[in-house]
This record gives C-alpha cells, structure tokens and sequence, in this order.
C-alpha cells in the first residue's frame, strides 16, 4: 500500500511509521510492540533487521493502529477522526460535526473494536441515528427469549428509565437500575439486556445497552424503547 492509500483507510501516521518498522525487525530487549516515533530513534538497529524477506501483514497494520487509535485523547480522537471524515466521509460529515460533543463520549467506545477511521462510521451510526425496527430480532432462541418475553423486558426497561432522573442518567444508575429489572423479573442478564440493547442499536452486536443509553439520552432512548412497544 502507498501512503495515500494509508490516509484514505484511516490511518493515523504514527500507526504507520510503527508497524512499518517492525516489518523484519524487533527490539531484542522488550517483547513490546507499540512505540512513538522518538522511542523507535531510539531503538532501531539496522543490524538488527532480519535478513531473509520480510513479510507484510496488513492485518498486523491494523492492529498498530487500534493501538495508537486507542492511546488518542477522546478530544483527539475527534478531531483527527473529523479532519479525516472531511476529505474521506464527506456524506456523513454534518451529521457528525452535528454531534461533535457527543462523538467525544462514543469514539473511545468504537475505537475498541474499529480498527481505522474508515470503519467509524457504520460502527457509531446507531449513536447518531435510530434504527430501523425489526421486532423478529428482538426474540433470541438461544437465550429463550420469544417476542413476547421481549416486548415484556422492554415495557420493565421503559419504566425504569422513565424513573431515573435526568441529572442521575448516566451509565452507571441505568446499570443499578437494570440489575433490580433483572431480579425482579427472574431472568438471567442475557434475557432482560439482549432486548434492551437491540432496541436502541437495532443491531445484533453493538456496545452495551447501559453506554448506549447514557449517551443519546433519556428522551431518545425513551424514543426508541417505545417504538417496539
């Protein structure tokens, strides 16, 4: 791959420069592979490179991103994300610059799975925009959850949030208020959190139904809780 291919996939330049030195070579005195530009000027050895060929492994360059997508400050993760989305993304970039704030808080969240800037996107859309309801997804044989039993937690979940004040929504509280649910209902977390976290992703993996509520809010999570109901 060239640079410009790099920056188009989203890339972050340090990713690069890290996993491209490590193509044939490896510090002898750590088995750590995440280094910054000063600490590689420090480290390499040319004597130290591997004489036979060397091999590229694009997934690998992958990972060294993560790495360094992961090590970004959530301040700088949206901008960095931002100023690539402006000249690779630019269908989404007013909605994203819409929800400037908000991507501060979901960024570090993707970043745990996504692994370039070009993934962003379809992995925070459920963020920014409702899903489209599907309530045959909402059942889950496998966890003996039918529709009717969803519909059920989904009502539990709706009160429950209604109940939580504003100033008190936050991740933690729609946790403690979801493990009394769970209780009360008899129900292993499976059961009561796979409806509850579809309901607002509209996705059969996403993150959890706790971060994701805190995020949009208690009126859009209302929203779309009650779109099922």
């Amino acid at each position: 791959m060239l640079v410009p291919d790099f920056q188009a996939q989203g890339f972050v330049p340090e990713a690069v420069i890290n996993g491209l030195a490590f193509i044939g070579w490896h510090p002898k005195t750590t088995t750590d592979e995440v280094f910054c530009l000063e600490e590689l000027e420090q480290l390499f050895d040319l004597a130290g490179v591997n004489k036979g060929a060397a091999q590229y492994d694009f997934e690998k360059m992958r990972w060294y991103n993560q790495q360094w997508l992961q090590k970004l400050t959530p301040e700088n993760l949206v901008i960095q994300f931002l100023t690539w989305a402006e000249k690779f993304d630019a269908n989404h970039l007013e909605l994203l610059e819409t929800n400037k704030e908000k991507l501060a808080k979901i960024l570090p969240i993707i970043a745990q799975k996504a692994k370039t800037f070009a993934e962003f996107y379809e992995a925070l859309e459920y963020f920014l925009v409702a899903p489209i309801i599907d309530k045959s997804h909402l059942g889950n044989e496998k966890m003996k959850v039918d529709e009717a039993l969803a519909l059920s937690v989904l009502q539990a979940v709706a009160t429950l949030l209604h109940n939580i004040d504003e100033a008190d929504f936050n991740a933690e509280m729609i946790r403690e208020k979801a493990i009394e649910g769970i209780a009360a209902m008899e129900l292993k977390n499976g059961q009561f959190l796979n409806p509850f976290r579809y309901a607002l992703s509209g996705r059969d993996k996403s993150s959890g139904p706790f971060e994701i509520a805190a995020i949009i809010g208690k009126e859009e999570s209302l929203k779309r809780i009650n779109a099922y109901l």
